[in-house]
């Protein structure tokens, strides 16, 4: 944009050479200065096009931080949903599962419940197994996802 700025105004043109007459057979030094006046072409068009190139980049650049900034918010509330998902099946559901697989166990041991309870309390208790390996999963990816954000 400086560029274009500095080429609105014109170069001046300095001209020397000798020049020889025929009829005299004389030479004269001739000097001449010319400056072209800039009422029409000031290169007006040209830097506005450099500012705008200019606004276009600084837009560009705004868009990428913005988005960057959304990538890391959205990658750290994945983790934070996977950690408290991690933390409420491990500490609650998990617990509580394997109490009812014990008490159930128990009961059908004395003929108070049919085996398949013991199975259905033992198939609750497998499935929050699973889901709280899957947690720690993402909870993974999410940690390492904020971690490749980290060293961008």
């Amino acid at each position: 944009m400086d560029r274009e700025r500095s080429l609105r105004i014109p170069d001046p043109v300095v001209s020397a050479g000798v020049r020889r007459f025929e009829e005299s057979n004389d030479s004269a030094f001739l000097v001449g200065v010319s400056i072209p006046l800039p009422f029409r072409n000031r290169n007006q068009g040209n830097i506005a096009a450099a500012e705008a190139r200019l606004r276009a980049a600084n837009a560009r650049e705004a868009v990428a931080l913005a988005d960057f900034e959304q990538s890391i918010t959205r990658a750290r509330a994945e983790y934070l949903a996977a950690e408290a998902r991690v933390e409420t099946l491990s500490t609650t559901s998990l617990p509580q599962a394997e109490e009812a697989l014990r008490l159930v166990r128990i009961g059908y041991r004395n003929g108070r419940f049919p085996l398949i309870e013991v199975l259905s309390a033992a198939e609750a208790r497998d499935a929050i197994r699973e889901a709280l390996i899957a947690a720690q999963q993402d909870r993974g990816q999410a940690a390492a996802e904020l971690i490749r954000l980290a060293a961008q």
